[in-house]
């Protein structure tokens, strides 16, 4: 052993143990919920503001809460006024624009070399559209009556996102096992026909494995949410959740 320690037991060396008694010792505990936490929150914004020399601060002459204080600086800033006035009188919707035109439909394939952007013939309504291109969110909703191609669409989003991430594992989860067995195995199928994929149901496993040519590109593992908590013991990287 050498004379020189090392900086990890300088470190060490400088640490000193809790002792009966030591004021650095929590005594008070911390919050056995969230409610309690948001209630302690909640108390200390209607204190009054004080300054570091423990003065209330005062603005307009008038003295202020902490969350009167906070609001100010928030308005203040150039930075956070956009989440003050999003306190103040809720998020900004967003709108989107219907367009009535019919869309083609590009999709990926990356498995292909060289990588292949290829333009399908099938055509999309406005909703499809939006849900398939235009969101760019970590969650989408297709809202619509029986009919409105919800599956279809939602097949779709399953099978490009297959070509983007060719050997991808994603899921299908429905209310009951008959849904899915009379209702996605064949609308699966028939929408990635038209992108050139096709399937193999594995009806034993409750998947579906998707091909395009000689090349596997995923499969969907199928599951009844009639026991959720039964949808365990396995890992996707994307969800459709029908029905």
């Amino acid at each position: 052993m050498t004379d020189e320690m090392t900086s990890k037991e300088k470190s060490l060396a400088n640490l000193r143990p809790f002792v009966k008694g030591d004021p650095r010792i929590n005594r008070k505990g911390r919050p056995k919920s969230f409610d309690i936490l948001r209630a302690k929150a909640s108390e200390l914004a209607n204190e009054i503001a004080k300054d570091k020399n423990g003065n209330p601060v005062k603005i307009d002459g008038k003295e202020v809460t902490v969350a009167e204080m906070i609001l100010n600086q928030m308005a203040r800033d150039p930075k956070q006024r956009a989440e003050f006035l999003e306190i103040a009188f809720g998020k900004v919707p967003i709108g989107i624009e219907l367009d009535n035109d019919p869309q083609p439909l590009t999709i990926i394939f990356e498995v292909s070399q060289p990588v292949k952007e290829v333009e399908v013939n099938l055509v999309l309504n406005a909703a499809q559209d939006i849900f398939l291109n235009k969101l760019n969110t970590k969650f989408r909703a297709f809202v619509g009556g029986y009919g409105s191609s919800k599956t279809f669409t939602g097949s779709l989003d399953l099978a490009i996102t297959a070509g983007k991430y060719p050997k991808i594992i994603q899921g299908y989860f429905a209310p009951t096992y008959p849904l899915i067995r009379d209702i996605f195995y064949s609308t699966f199928d028939e929408a990635v026909f038209y992108l050139g994929f096709r399937t193999e149901v594995k009806e034993a496993n409750k998947e579906v494995h998707l091909y395009r040519g000689g090349a596997y590109y995923g499969t969907i593992i199928c599951r009844s949410l009639d026991n959720p908590s039964t949808i365990i013991g396995f890992k996707i990287a994307r969800a459709l959740i029908d029905e």
